[in-house]
């Protein structure tokens, strides 16, 4: 049935999107933790100022915010879709599958670096799409390598976005070295700023000396430790994402060249994703988080295109009941 409201571009839908998440803060009305934000360790200067804020408001004030967070990204990623028309017709299945994912584990829903990379991510994603043909992209090339050096000052794992970056570049872009110098300054700007600032203060010595080399350069990867049935639901992530690939291979050539090319950013995306897990002190329920993007699109995409409504409704409906035995099992 949400499937079904969703794959059709009923105006009420979108209103419909924040509220369907709020249903999944619900059950913290009666948990209440401590607290709602994630304490990382080795954090990057811009999330350890929004820890040190954020931590001292009341938990419903985090609830909200994290709430708000999950809510925007929903609804701007469905925006993104439309504007750029990678999708064959409008339809609201990108914000209620972005919504799903991103609640899926009740860690994922924490505030987390993550979390607001993922805003950074669409907003480069966004500016990436406007590179095809586009014969003067600098102001997007500066914006996108800027946007993605702010977001290694939130969480370091992010700077595997930026080789992303580079590959967009070589895909959707004639060669120009212009647009690689301009790419290494917009990147370098947020450090000269950030370290103009703790030059002033009194800690950029400390900065570039103990807390760059920690961040980027000793990975300790630790294997994440699953429950069985957080293993079983991602197991069926894992299935229902072969399948939305599938599909996706299926009806690629019948899109135009610009669609293709987004694709192909959007499956290395995914990739890049996967690959940034490894940069993270261990792999864990939080640090999935990342993912929500590209399998929200992949997702959304297979259920606009599936032939038959039973089986994607009966998938999406499988989908919620382990989201259900995750949260309650």
């Amino acid at each position: 049935m949400l499937v079904r409201f969703y794959r059709d571009s009923h105006p009420s839908s979108f209103f419909t999107i924040p509220f369907l998440a709020l249903l999944c803060w619900i059950p913290f009305l009666f948990l209440q933790p401590e607290s709602f934000i994630v304490q990382v360790p080795r954090p990057m200067p811009v999330y350890e100022w929004l820890y040190s804020g954020i931590s001292k408001l009341h938990i419903f004030a985090q609830y909200f915010i994290s709430w708000l967070l999950i809510s925007v990204q929903a609804i701007y990623l469905n925006q993104l879709i439309v504007k750029h028309e990678l999708f064959p017709r409008l339809s609201f299945l990108p914000a209620l599958l972005f919504i799903t994912l991103s609640v899926m584990f009740p860690e994922m829903m924490k505030i987390q670096p993550a979390l607001f990379v993922n805003l950074v991510l669409l907003m480069v994603l966004d500016k990436v799409f406007l590179l095809y043909k586009n014969p003067e992209p600098f102001r997007q090339v500066f914006d996108t390598s800027f946007l993605l050096a702010f977001a290694t000052l939130i969480d370091s794992s992010a700077i595997i976005f930026y080789f992303f970056l580079l590959l967009s570049f070589i895909i959707l872009l004639p060669f120009h070295w212009r647009i690689w110098i301009i790419s290494f300054i917009g990147f370098a700007l947020p450090y000269y700023f950030l370290s103009i600032y703790l030059f002033l203060s009194g800690s950029l010595a400390g900065f570039w000396l103990q807390k760059i080399p920690k961040a980027f350069f000793i990975i300790q990867f630790i294997p994440p430790h699953f429950k069985p049935a957080q293993i079983i639901a991602v197991s069926v992530l894992l299935f229902l994402l072969l399948i939305s690939v599938f599909s996706v291979s299926r009806h690629f050539y019948r899109n135009i060249i610009r669609i293709r090319r987004y694709f192909q950013l959007i499956f290395l995306l995914m990739l890049f994703a996967l690959l940034s897990l490894f940069f993270t002190p261990a792999i864990s329920l939080q640090s999935i988080c990342i993912m929500v993007i590209p399998f929200s699109i992949f997702f959304s995409y297979f259920f606009l295109q599936v032939k038959k409504k039973a089986f994607a409704e009966f998938s999406f409906l499988l989908l919620m009941v382990f989201i259900i035995l995750v949260r309650f099992g």
